[in-house]
């Protein structure tokens, strides 16, 4: 909600927050499918990871201290982003794996 917000007011650019936000909602449907088969896809700790640079990227964006250093908050963001499609590819990966691991396809 936060990332949508800085977009509305003009703080992040729209395609980042929106990589992110199709990610989210992609690895949810995902996992919720491939939860409904059985089968449990459990967090990385690269995506855990990449919530805490999400969150880093809002809080600069937010926090007048780091007016004058405005990339810290951009280059975060972008950070996330690429966490963010690495650590979806890696769950597609997985989620792959374990239906041919149980047979299922």
């Amino acid at each position: 909600g936060a990332l949508f917000v800085l977009v509305g007011v003009g703080r992040f650019w729209w395609l980042p927050v929106a990589l992110i936000a199709f990610r989210e909602v992609g690895i949810s449907l995902f996992r919720s499918y491939y939860g409904r088969l059985g089968l449990a896809i459990p967090a990385t700790k690269g995506a855990k990871v990449k919530t805490v640079v999400q969150a880093f990227a809002v809080g600069f964006a937010l926090c007048p201290a780091t007016d004058q250093v405005e990339w810290l908050a951009d280059v975060s963001l972008w950070a996330a982003v690429v966490l963010t499609l690495v650590t979806g590819a890696q769950y597609v990966i997985a989620g792959r794996r374990s239906t041919t691991t149980s047979g299922e396809r």
